[in-house]
């Protein structure tokens, strides 16, 4: 190869690197660098390979050395990297295409060169032009190595990427070009068939976004009847005991009314002690399980240490941590047979900068966590009849998006779910209630 043809070789490679970053919205830095490394050893296997061979070197050197410094730097996963070497792969084998036909029909080298440089660039301004080509920001997270957000249907995505590839850098090469014409014609076919292809991509994307909001949207509407409910068995609670009073009062039977109205106080008093939380809305859920455990017969152990009030997400969040995971157990010991202890654990406390809220309860099939537990917070993932499996995804979405995180592991018979949501350093309260009262001042059992 000659000069000039090796440094457009390795011009393209840097800019299908660089596009391929700006079609995954990497920081700038990222696919910077990930472009750097694709012009050096793009231009370095240019320099010793044949000039037929300049597509091969660009797609099994350069752009897998690109690829290796965008996921490594930029947390990519490796559905994530696949995807970006597909973008990258597609943009160099358009610019293949583009430049072989120009070869076959001109005959001045400075042409060829000016016309190529100017194709070449279209693609990453076309990306920073009209970002909706891109992949959507919301479903960036799911590209990166353990990242929340919405879950992108990476079969599709990668099946639509490969055979873009596929169609551009195996069929479009072999297509004769014996005029203008047919230069014109291959060159249009390619890049429609380029843009079509990311432009597929784009919008499976944003439609699995649009998927994934409605199954937010249907765990919202189930929360909230949740948390009706709780709030109407509270009232009808309420309306209960103020009638009974009131009932007590008009026969005048003091005596009996006293000790209604002391049995009350030592309820609420013993409800306050075990639940010192600031927010009332996450103490009348976790008040509605324990009195729900003890009409099912269920040991509930409630132990709060950290009154959440500096926890960072607001109040519906928080209740739909708890409030899923308590129902996870709920159902779990609903399901186990036999008439022995069934007990369910809830820890509630500071580490460090996070308040960590555990749930833990024994399992009759431990075998649903033998492949490990990050299967069952898969989307869709249930092992109930009846189930969506959206519960366990949703709230570790709901705790990445806050900084924190939901995890689970298997200790003989009993599983430990844990959320650690971070402190907001913003806000009051005391925090730490072990330490100022000490660590058993607020534990309770409802049975």
């Amino acid at each position: 190869m000659t000069a000039p043809e090796i440094l457009l070789y390795s011009l393209a490679i840097c800019a299908s690197a660089a596009s391929a970053g700006l079609f995954l919205r990497l920081d700038r830095r990222t696919a910077a660098l990930s472009a750097l490394a694709a012009l050096a050893a793009g231009g370095a296997a240019c320099l010793v390979m044949p000039s037929e061979l300049s597509l091969a070197a660009g797609l099994a050197i350069g752009l897998p050395l690109a690829c290796l410094v965008a996921a490594l730097r930029g947390r990519l996963s490796a559905a994530g990297a696949a995807l970006y070497y597909l973008a990258g792969a597609g943009c160099f084998a358009l610019y293949h295409v583009f430049r072989t036909g120009l070869t076959a029909v001109s005959g001045d080298g400075l042409v060829e060169a000016i016309y190529s440089v100017f194709f070449l660039l279209h693609v990453p301004a076309a990306l920073l032009s009209f970002p909706a080509l891109s992949v959507p920001p919301e479903n960036l997270a799911r590209l990166r190595r353990g990242g929340a957000g919405p879950s992108l249907s990476m079969a599709y995505l990668l099946a639509a990427g490969a055979a873009l590839l596929s169609l551009l850098a195996a069929a479009f090469p072999f297509i004769p070009v014996d005029g203008p014409a047919a230069f014109l014609a291959v060159s249009a076919a390619a890049t429609g068939l380029f843009w079509a292809g990311l432009g597929i991509i784009a919008l499976l994307a944003a439609y699995d976004r649009r998927r994934e909001q409605s199954s937010e949207e249907v765990v919202y509407h189930d929360d909230m009847a949740a948390f009706m409910n709780v709030v109407r068995s509270q009232r009808h609670d309420y309306n209960l005991h103020v009638q009974t009073v009131a009932g007590l009062i008009a026969r005048e039977k003091w005596d009996e009314c006293r000790a209604y109205v002391n049995s009350l106080v030592q309820d609420t008093a013993r409800l306050n002690s075990i639940l010192p939380l600031r927010e009332p809305a996450a103490a009348a859920l976790i008040g509605y399980y324990s009195g729900l455990a003890a009409k099912e017969g269920y040991t509930l152990v409630v132990d709060v240490r950290d009154d959440m009030s500096r926890i960072r997400t607001d109040a519906y969040e928080t209740n739909k941590i708890i409030g899923n995971l308590l129902q996870n157990a709920f159902d779990e010991l609903a399901a186990q047979p036999g008439e022995g202890e069934k007990l369910i654990e809830l820890g509630i406390f500071k580490r460090g900068e996070f308040c960590i809220i555990r749930v833990s309860n024994r399992v009759t099939d431990p075998s649903a966590f033998s492949g490990g537990a990050e299967r069952v917070f898969r989307q869709g993932y249930t092992t109930k009849p009846g189930h969506d499996g959206v519960g366990l995804s949703s709230i570790r979405v709901l705790a990445r998006r806050a900084g924190g995180d939901v995890t689970a592991w298997l200790e003989g018979d009993m599983v430990h779910f844990v959320a650690s949501i971070p402190m907001d350093s913003s806000r009051g309260g005391t925090g730490d209630q072990e330490a100022a009262y000490g660590p058993a001042f607020n534990r309770h059992t409802s049975a």
